[in-house]
């Protein structure tokens, strides 16, 4: 319960990973990932990608860092290091990831998979490992958001 483990059989090794720690590093991860993304390729992209799409994408990869940085991880540190008891870790995580959820996971995913379908562009690896982290993301938060009970 609040930890994720990894078992290497050979050693019985038990590494312990809190979810507070686990949702502060991916989502930094990814909210800098989405925003190299915008910065090196995506914003020179404009025989494939049309200019509301680069404005959108660049729109919600600096809300997600404005999110991160000011709601999202605080929340996961204050869940990691500051609380008292249980309910107020759950209702730390709760608000971090329904922060980083509505803000960046959810609007990236439905506008990156609308493009993908519609203007059927993934050209790039990089492109497409991004879109996979948000994507991972977004079902993630959709999995914790539903099994949370506060």
């Amino acid at each position: 319960t609040g930890s994720l483990y990894f078992i290497v059989v050979p050693t019985m090794i038990t590494l312990s990973i809190p979810f507070a720690l686990l949702f502060l590093f991916y989502f930094g991860i990814q909210s800098i990932m989405v925003v190299c993304n915008y910065v090196f390729w995506l914003r020179f992209q404009d025989k494939y990608f049309t200019q509301q799409f680069r404005d959108f994408y660049l729109a919600f990869a600096i809300i997600g860092m404005v999110a991160y940085a000011a709601v999202g991880g605080p929340c996961f540190i204050m869940a990691y290091k500051y609380s008292a008891s249980q309910t107020s870790k759950r209702r730390k995580l709760l608000l971090g990831v329904t922060t980083m959820w509505l803000t960046s996971c959810t609007p990236l995913t439905v506008g990156m998979c609308i493009n993908i379908i519609v203007e059927n562009t993934l050209m790039n690896a990089y492109n497409g490992v991004v879109f996979i982290l948000v994507l991972i993301s977004w079902y993630g938060g959709i999995f914790y958001l539903s099994l949370i009970h506060i």
